[in-house]
């Protein structure tokens, strides 16, 4: 004779695999959720590094014209991603935007471009360099021309 709530050997061996099943679900959800905050707190760490010292420069050059008209302005415009520098120079005609090299030295960095070939034909570049680097430097030597640089927000 059976009671209401009386369990026999067949349920109760089918509540004993349901519990297993369901304590299998519920340890593979806990290890998910481990992995999931233990990358998390990985990729967090590796971001907050941010103390290493860098230069971050790009450079593109657009021909405008020939030599004769060169003016000798320089505009910069500065904000927390960095600075970017427009001005004009007489290069050699061919001039590849690879052909420049940007370097620090101290609190100042150095652009070089290259010196005109002789016999080259030269033409007016206009010249616009972005420069993104930290530790902050207080000035840039453009060609010859030294620039004080006073950072965004002062």
């Amino acid at each position: 004779m059976s009671f209401p709530g009386d369990v026999d050997a067949d349920n109760w061996m089918n509540y004993r695999r349901l519990i297993k099943e369901l304590l299998s679900q519920q340890r593979k959800t806990v290890n998910c959720m481990k992995s999931f905050f233990s990358i998390l707190s990985f990729i967090i760490v590796c971001s907050c590094n941010s103390d290493q010292p860098f230069l971050h420069h790009a450079l593109q050059a657009e021909k405008i014209g020939d030599c004769s008209q060169q003016p000798g302005n320089y505009k910069v415009e500065s904000n927390n991603l960095g600075e970017r520098y427009e001005f004009t120079a007489c290069l050699d005609a061919n001039f590849n935007e690879k052909d420049y090299s940007v370097t620090r030295k101290g609190d100042t960095i150095l652009l070089q471009l290259p010196a005109g070939k002789a016999g080259a034909t030269q033409a007016l570049y206009k010249i616009t360099l972005d420069i993104d680097a930290k530790p902050r430097y207080n000035h840039i030597l453009l060609g010859n021309q030294l620039l004080e640089v006073v950072p965004a927000g002062n």
